[in-house]
């Protein structure tokens, strides 16, 4: 009985306010400037993505897999462009900051399904020219326009219920203290940390889609690239996820390259994602400054240097090796000089003497091969 009393009193308590108060754009000085620009932005991306519809459709030509994603591309930029720009022009307009509840809702969902959508025909379209690229005969047969509205057909329908289940899950929360988003639209962050009741499965749900369709930031390894542009790329997408400054110190961590862990493994971890980003870069540093100076070291232990009339290098080594005995150089095949019967140097013979800073040509340790005096050509006899 009182486990069926605290569900009432549960569904009883949840309230879902007439309206939200949009205020992500307001105090801003100079902002009618920023809505010109907003109807700029609106009327190009309108006409532009709309012409290319018209052609697509009525050109049978253009009918084919590529153009099917190119469709769906400028179809996906004109739904967000439709569900974000006028409600935001509106605002400035009439100075109506004001939106139900429903109507809240109903943006959340168009805007988060149309910008979910923004990146899959890029995606599609690289598979295209992945096949076209490397299977190039069965290119026709993989690809083709069934295959293609298959596809997209089997995104859109993903993306739209993974949206609506996002969007559901914010009809279960209750607001019952402030109703003022601080965001320029209904963004799901924003609005569910409004709710005065549990709201830990919008949370989590907004983070797997986050790490869905942003592919997560443990899921951007650093590899070859430097300290500092990964340390960018995972800041540019870390502002579009609703993850604690914990989460991304971890994701920022798990993503830097096995090298760098190692030297960070005999450090205090900061802490915070700031304290780590820096500490990230401080070791980077050091470890580049390190290697630069090995690399220098190496050089002059080896002693390259330039020959006074050729643009090669010589390698002069400390304690040069013996010229090779008859009978090892015959059983090589390339240990005389190259003349009549010996025309060229195996590869083994050319990079053991290039190693050993040996003439390519007489394997003599005391000059190397542009100024061999036994050499033809070099102005002196044999």
């Amino acid at each position: 009985m009182s486990s069926i009393n605290a569900s009432v009193s549960q569904n009883v308590s949840i309230v879902h306010p007439e309206y939200f108060f949009i205020i992500g754009l307001s105090g801003i000085p100079y902002s009618s400037y920023y809505y010109i620009f907003l109807f700029m932005v609106y009327f190009i991306s309108v006409i532009g993505n709309s012409v290319v519809l018209l052609i697509i459709a009525l050109e049978r030509s253009l009918h084919s897999p590529k153009y099917i994603g190119v469709f769906n591309l400028a179809l996906a930029d004109l739904g967000e462009t439709n569900a974000l720009i006028p409600n935001m022009m509106k605002n400035f307009l009439f100075d109506s900051r004001y939106i139900s509840y429903n109507a809240c809702l109903a943006k959340m969902f168009f805007v988060f399904f149309f910008s979910s959508l923004q990146s899959v025909p890029l995606v599609v379209l690289a598979y295209d020219r992945f096949i076209a690229i490397c299977l190039p005969l069965r290119y026709h047969a993989l690809v083709n326009n069934t295959s293609m509205i298959l596809i997209f057909s089997a995104v859109w329908a993903f993306n739209s219920s993974i949206v609506a289940l996002m969007v559901s899950f914010i009809s279960q929360l209750s607001f019952c203290e402030s109703i003022m988003i601080q965001s320029y639209f209904c963004d799901h962050g924003p609005v569910f940390r409004l709710a005065c009741n549990n709201n830990s499965i919008s949370r989590k749900c907004g983070s797997f889609i986050s790490c869905f369709y942003l592919r997560a930031q443990n899921r951007l390894p650093q590899g070859s690239r430097s300290v500092s542009r990964y340390t960018t790329e995972f800041r540019t997408l870390s502002v579009q996820t609703t993850w604690s400054n914990s989460a991304l110190r971890t994701a920022y961590y798990e993503g830097l390259s096995t090298r760098l862990k190692d030297e960070l493994a005999v450090r205090e971890l900061p802490d915070t994602l700031e304290g780590m980003i820096q500490l990230a870069l401080r070791v980077d540093q050091r470890m580049s400054h390190n290697t630069k100076t090995v690399f220098r070291s190496f050089s002059g232990s080896t002693g390259y240097q330039r020959a006074p009339d050729s643009s090669t290098f010589q390698a002069v080594a400390a304690s040069p090796s013996p010229p090779p005995i008859a009978s090892e150089a015959h059983s090589i095949g390339a240990g005389e000089p190259m003349q009549k019967g010996h025309t060229s140097l195996s590869a083994a013979e050319r990079a053991r003497r290039y190693r050993e800073g040996l003439c390519a040509y007489c394997a003599s340790p005391d000059h190397h091969r542009a100024i061999c005096p036994l050499r033809p050509g070099n102005g002196q006899t044999r």
